[in-house]
């Protein structure tokens, strides 16, 4: 991995965690106590509530696996057929993650989250879903083995596991990564709790500017990529030139 991508996902992935964590944190506050980054935290909640005949919480339950699903869905059908790591497919993803998100952001400016009708807060419940189902859908075709920004899980098994194995990095620091998107999940849940006593419609703000920003970023990242192509290329074909005179 080339120092310049190695830097970009060292930045870019524990950013994408503070979305999930805090998207969960807004769900799971002012939605009705349901996940919608956090899957298997959300199966948990949707077979208890049916298993004690809360049907209205086992359905925003379901909304938001429901929501997630197509959230994969759609993601992996703009991604269909693009090689693994961060490219401009991904991009497009998280653009259009970020543009749901901003639905979202527009509703809570309406009225606080915990105050929404109740078809709205189903709305808003699958549109999160969706978002993080689309994360993660991105995530997988960056493809960096024991990195998640919404399975916090599964990193923090991979983290431990790397620890006691003692795995040698290979072009980025592997370890300090998951390290790093451990704690953003933890502390955008934090931050997010503190802003739902304070400031209600910042709670979807600030992820969505978050969000904003890496799209942002990832695509001058993208571009400075394809120009630094272009010059090898032109060194290359320079350099086989000089080789035939």
């Amino acid at each position: 991995m080339e120092h310049a991508d190695a830097r970009w996902l060292e930045w870019s992935l524990p950013a994408l965690a503070w979305v999930g964590g805090s998207l969960d944190a807004v769900s799971y506050l002012a939605l009705g106590h349901v996940f919608t980054a956090n899957m298997t935290g959300n199966t948990v909640l949707l077979t208890m509530a049916m298993g004690s005949a809360d049907f209205a919480r086992a359905l925003r339950s379901l909304l938001a696996v429901v929501g997630f699903a197509l959230g994969v869905a759609a993601g992996t059908g703009m991604l269909r057929g693009q090689g693994t790591g961060w490219s401009v497919r991904v991009n497009r993803v998280l653009w259009l993650e970020t543009l749901l998100l901003g639905a979202v952001v527009l509703v809570f400016a309406r009225a606080r989250p915990d105050a929404l009708p109740t078809p709205w807060v189903r709305g808003v419940i699958v549109l999160l879903g969706a978002v993080m189902g689309m994360q993660s859908a991105a995530m997988r075709k960056v493809h960096l083995a024991g990195v998640w920004t919404t399975f916090i899980t599964g990193t923090l098994t991979e983290m431990v596991a790397g620890l006691v194995e003692r795995t040698p990095p290979k072009g980025l620091p592997r370890v300090r990564v998951q390290a790093t998107v451990f704690a953003t999940y933890g502390l955008a849940a934090l931050v997010t709790a503190w802003l739902q006593q304070r400031w209600p419609p910042w709670t979807a703000a600030l992820p969505w500017f978050v969000l904003l920003g890496v799209a942002a970023c990832g695509a001058r990242h993208m571009r400075r990529a394809d120009r630094s192509k272009a010059r090898s290329r032109t060194a290359r074909g320079r350099l086989r030139r000089t080789r035939r005179s």
